[in-house]
């Protein structure tokens, strides 16, 4: 590492500027880059010393005079930095601190929800013309130095997030990422320049993190937040369970909510074995990581008997019809009890020492008679309060079945949720996804101590395998009510791509006009960037298919908006202003008039978001998608189901509208047009197109939108696609659009 406490970087207070004089100190957080914005990359067009300082000739030899005396020493400039980046008189590229610390900086403004000002070091690079790749390395490699040695000092990681008024503030970032969390004014540093040679803050924080690990350094116990040795309750016990299940061990206590050495052990070794600084402190970055592996510890229903499971998911599924309910409930039933009717909780093994067979036997026989009171976990559901119990017992007496028969609790449960939790019971009869229905299930009935994320995760994923294994596909059976026997009308667009029996069709966002994969123009400029395509095999690693067909119809009709819309282009580089545009219309990707950017997996998300919001289901609005890398396991969780069948990867002949193609950690895309062999097989309740369609006019170029074709100031748009011209038109009264002929033809005079 270049700096430390042997080597510090340069240090030129400017005790005179404006934010030195009239700032406070505050406690360091996190790092802020910042870029000028001008093209001078000499560091004395904004440093220079104080008038009175010692060793001013020596800077000003060091810098360069600044002869124009506007620099940010000298002016009344409501702004100031912790340190800049540029170059010396000698024209080498250096860091020089011109203000404390811990001195709060008036760097990144502010927006609606506070400021990086009251977290955050900032500092500024001195841009040039922004074409000379070897001094953006320069600057880009002192700007990281810097960041490592300000993160070993201050205890900060690199690659984590600070709590700041209820968000998760990135420890490092910059200008444009500051306003993008309404945390900063609208600058658009410094990707602007970095994403010319590659660089996302992504990028800069592995960087300045690889530059800490080859130091050495790791954020220090004592300044990281966290859980850490000497800690106690449950917020241990959680973490304590979640590594042992790893495979950690944290000694022969177990999960005791005691964070001794043995504990410690185990974190360290978690830790080292996922790449995270050893430190054995538990903070947000290790507990994202060991939620994350907890959450994706094999489990199969095998752990019961085939036939219990089979028996159980049948006799809940007579009752409820609904296979994402059923698989709810069983999922719970297996993280309680692993689907064991006699099963009794393992701590009252111990201390009323029998096993289940003799407790089961003792309550059956009346030799035991405290049941009812003795507080301990018993059979599927593992019934602890004392009405619960003594509502089984007398419908097992009144049964004349054993307390631990299988078939008499789950017609119990059945019952009391009948009887006694109706809003339960509904929700296991009306979810549309397996996380649903187990969340209702953990929260309002089982509820243990232990309702973390992680948990909800496990118990879902023990549904989903149910799922798979004995729902398949099948729909809900209640009736349908008279309002979702309405057919739905679909546009004539729309059914064009979704019906169409020659091309089979995808929505597919693949490049920018360039053909590269970022620093291209907002919006579409080509027309392709995102489009309707064929079918075409990338190599496809799953589809994801939502099992409401519903769903699927609302996903395909986004992805035809979207793709015919020339405001929608491609730039990983600004991948999430398409989401933005995308919330502020309504989340209809035809309403969209800013120029706004996606790439392949931020588009499909975001519709999937979409379609969430259009339809009323939660699972899909707050799904945890983010990148083809993440998409197969957020949407599995989201309710998909996952197929990997050949028939699916290797043509569209099976695939559905709303099919979501992945190749996983390379491309995504989403089915439109309805495959040639499961025509049958499609029903979502729609009806042939009723809407008149607008037939498209002779060939032009351009579809330019104007109040009038002589008035040209007025143009708000030039479309090569007549559909996105007629959107615009129709989402901007007094407006028509016109061909290269100057001729009016939307709408018709």
């Amino acid at each position: 590492m270049k700096y430390s406490d042997k080597n510090k970087p340069l240090v030129c207070m400017m005790t005179q500027s404006t934010c030195y004089k009239g700032t406070r100190k505050f406690t360091p957080k996190g790092i802020l880059w910042h870029s000028t914005g001008a093209n001078n990359p000499n560091l004395k067009r904004y440093v220079q010393p104080d008038d009175n300082a010692k060793d001013k000739a020596e800077w000003l030899a060091r810098l360069g005079k600044n002869q124009y005396g506007n620099d940010w020493n000298h002016i009344d400039r409501q702004a100031g930095m912790n340190f800049w980046i540029g170059k010396l008189a000698n024209g080498t590229v250096a860091a020089i601190q011109t203000m404390p610390w811990d001195f709060r900086p008036w760097g990144c403004g502010s927006g609606p929800k506070g400021s990086c000002n009251d977290t955050h070091i900032q500092f500024e690079i001195c841009e040039d013309a922004l074409t000379d790749q070897s001094y953006w390395e320069a600057v880009y490699r002192e700007a990281c130095e810097m960041s490592a040695y300000l993160c070993k000092m201050f205890g900060i990681d690199p690659k984590g997030t600070i709590d700041y008024k209820g968000l998760k503030v990135p420890t490092i970032i910059d200008h444009i990422g500051s306003h993008n969390m309404g945390l900063g004014s609208n600058h658009g540093d410094v990707q602007h320049w970095s994403k010319r040679y590659g660089k996302t803050m992504e990028n800069v924080r592995n960087d300045v993190a690889a530059i800490l690990a080859a130091d050495g350094g790791s954020v220090p116990a004592a300044t990281k937040e966290g859980l850490k040795k000497g800690d106690k309750g449950n917020a241990v016990k959680t973490m304590q369970k979640m590594l042992i299940a790893c495979g950690f061990s944290c000694g022969t206590s177990g999960a005791d909510g005691d964070f001794g050495k043995n504990t410690l052990a185990g974190l360290t070794a978690f830790q080292t074995a996922k790449g995270l600084p050893p430190d054995g402190v538990y903070g947000e970055a290790d507990k994202a990581a060991l939620e994350k592996a907890y959450a994706a510890i094999p489990s199969t229903p095998a752990d019961s008997t085939t036939d219990d499971a089979k028996a159980i998911w049948d006799r809940l599924y007579a009752q409820i019809q609904n296979p994402y309910g059923v698989a709810g409930v069983m999922g719970n039933f297996k993280a309680e009890s692993n689907l064991r009717a006699n099963n009794l909780q393992n701590s009252y093994e111990k201390s009323l020492g029998m096993t289940d067979e003799q407790y089961t036997a003792a309550v059956d026989n009346g030799s035991y008679a405290n049941f009812v009171h003795d507080s301990a976990g018993y059979g599927l559901y593992q019934a602890t309060y004392w009405s619960i119990k003594a509502s089984l017992l007398n419908y097992a007496q009144a049964q004349g079945k054993s307390i631990g028969d299988r078939d008499m609790q789950v017609d119990h449960f059945i019952k009391m949720m009948k009887e006694n939790y109706t809003a339960i019971w509904a929700a296991l009869a009306s979810a549309k996804t397996v996380r649903e229905a187990s969340d209702v299930v953990l929260l309002k009935f089982e509820r243990p101590a232990d309702q973390s994320e992680a948990v909800r995760v496990k118990r879902a994923g023990y549904g989903e395998e149910f799922l798979s294994k004995y729902g398949g596909a099948v729909p809900p059976t209640t009736p349908a009510t008279d309002q979702q026997k309405e057919t739905i009308q679909i546009s004539s667009t729309h059914a064009k791509y979704i019906n169409s029996t020659g091309t089979h069709y995808i929505s597919n966002s693949g490049s920018d006009e360039h053909g590269q994969y970022r620093g291209g123009q907002a919006g579409d400029q080509t027309g392709t960037e995102w489009r309707m395509r064929s079918w075409y095999n990338r190599p496809w690693s799953c589809v994801l298919r939502y099992p409401d067909q519903k769903v699927g119809l609302k996903l395909a009709q986004l992805g035809i908006d979207a793709a015919l819309n020339d405001k929608i282009g491609y730039d990983q580089s600004q991948n999430r202003t398409y989401l933005k545009q995308l919330k502020a219309v309504g989340w209809e990707p035809s309403r969209i008039t800013v120029a706004c950017e996606a790439d392949c997996s931020a588009g499909v998300c975001a519709n999937i978001t979409a379609a969430g919001y259009l339809l009323g289901i939660d699972a899909l609005k707050n799904h945890t998608g983010t990148y083809t890398g993440n998409m197969r396991s957020a949407l599995r969780k989201a309710g998909f189901q996952v197929l990997t069948d050949s028939k699916y990867l290797t043509g569209g002949d099976y695939l559905l509208p709303g099919d979501i193609l992945l190749y996983d950690s390379h491309h995504t895309a989403t089915n439109v047009t309805i495959g040639k062999k499961v025509k049958g097989d499609w029903n979502p309740g729609t009806a042939a197109p009723v809407i008149p369609v607008t037939p498209e006019p002779a060939a032009t170029k351009y579809y330019r939108v104007r109040q009038s074709w002589a008035d040209k100031a007025s143009q708000i748009g030039a479309f090569t696609v007549f559909q996105n011209a007629k959107n615009c038109v129709d989402a901007n009264p007094g407006y028509a659009a016109f061909d290269d002929g100057g001729n009016q033809v939307y709408p018709k005079n």
